[in-house]
């Protein structure tokens, strides 16, 4: 197997591709979406989370909320830090943001 399809993703690479995205390296924030990180955010709710705000960085505001929606399911319910970060900003317009601070309890 492929070191960089097995290795696990780290709060560097996540930071690397946050720094991409915002210096407007879109490709190559894109190519750090892999399938092996897809994978593992579909049953990590931080690293969903971490996908989450990638994809609201990079513009792709149905795949953010995808994202966020899995992350929540996952059992991150995190409200305070959903309803400030930065980095969802681009998501706080959006109808759906509202919906999903609502399935929230607390």
């Amino acid at each position: 197997m492929c070191w960089k399809t097995t290795r696990r993703w780290t709060a560097s690479d996540r930071s690397w591709q946050f720094f991409l995205a915002n210096t407007g390296k879109r490709d190559e924030a894109k190519a750090q979406m892999t399938e092996a990180a897809k994978g593992l955010a579909k049953a990590d709710h931080d690293m969903a989370y971490w996908m989450c705000s990638a994809s609201a960085q990079l513009g792709e505001i149905d795949q953010s909320f995808y994202w966020l929606e899995r992350a929540i399911k996952l059992g991150n319910e995190n409200k305070p830090w959903f309803e400030t970060d930065k980095m969802l900003a681009p998501l706080r317009a959006d109808a759906r943001f509202q919906e999903l601070m609502n399935k929230i309890e607390h």
